[in-house]
């Protein structure tokens, strides 16, 4: 079900007992391939499995469930989808500057009708030079609704996903900008991606168990595992958060370099207190608005 203007896009297919949704074609093709094997499915990757072992299927306490694979995050990171997110952008922009300058010449011009397009270059709204568009692609402008859009991108709200762009070729400048992300991206994550796992659950309360996989050696994380780790603690919220709005648990290790500092400065703003005055910070963080 589509329409011209594509403000309405919606794929459906049946799967045996599985119905998928999709607003892009080719992404819907590509689950119905991974579900006949014609394509890698998500299913039989090792992070998945392992995931799966921390939160089993069929759990009574899941109601949902959402999985970030490694060849998820590598491709959101790569360039085909950098690139084309990066060509979107630059499209967006052009359809907000032609809206703009519509709103600019009815601002200087009360009681005017909404200019055509052409009007708006006329009469110097408009400078085709600061139009961003791409080899192929034409913005065209619907005064009735007051909305600019691309032949090649659509229209604000109802933008083409990023799947259905091709990124064949690559200008030098695009090469370049994504050299030096890529480059700062790998500062932080050379060699390991994080797998993420979240189960959700949606009864009176709604509780998300997020699990993401500590594979990376140089960034923050090994801090933070120092920081909350050390051992498995309960965290359900005490009675006195039972009628909280948003509530927040966290471990916290007593062996942690970062709490030790903490207490070894008490030692030297209360020189001569008694140790338990100090030793103040607990191993539990709790966080909560009623």
């Amino acid at each position: 079900m589509t329409t011209p203007d594509q403000v309405v896009r919606c794929y459906r297919a049946k799967l045996d007992d599985y119905f998928l949704y999709s607003n892009s074609p080719a992404g819907i093709r590509r689950a119905i391939d991974a579900y006949k094997g014609k394509r890698a499915s998500m299913a039989k990757s090792l992070d998945f499995s392992y995931i799966r072992t921390l939160y089993p299927l069929g759990d009574t306490e899941e109601d949902g469930f959402i999985f970030l694979s490694d060849p998820f995050i590598r491709s959101l990171v790569g360039p085909r989808i950098r690139i084309a997110e990066k060509r979107r952008i630059e499209a967006v922009t052009s359809l907000e500057i032609v809206k703009n300058a519509a709103l600019l010449y009815l601002w200087e011009n009360p009681g005017e009708k909404v200019p055509a397009l052409e009007q708006l270059y006329d009469k110097g709204y408009l400078d085709r030079k600061y139009l961003q568009t791409e080899p192929g692609d034409r913005i065209s402008w619907d005064a009735a609704t007051f909305t600019a859009s691309s032949e090649r991108y659509g229209r604000m709200g109802y933008l083409a996903p990023i799947i259905e762009m091709p990124v064949d070729k690559v200008t030098v400048r695009e090469e370049t900008d994504y050299n030096r992300f890529r480059d700062r991206y790998q500062d932080y994550w050379r060699r390991y991606f994080d797998p993420i796992g979240m189960r959700i659950t949606a009864n009176r309360d709604i509780a998300l168990s997020v699990t993401i996989l500590p594979l990376i050696d140089n960034s923050q994380y090994n801090q933070m595992k120092s920081f909350v780790g050390g051992r498995n603690v309960d965290l359900a919220p005490p009675a006195a958060a039972s009628s909280a709005v948003i509530y927040a648990a966290a471990h916290l290790n007593p062996e942690s370099q970062d709490i030790k500092s903490v207490q070894n400065l008490s030692l030297t703003m209360l020189p001569g207190a008694p140790q338990a005055a100090v030793e103040w910070i607990g191993e539990r963080l709790l966080f909560w608005i009623r």
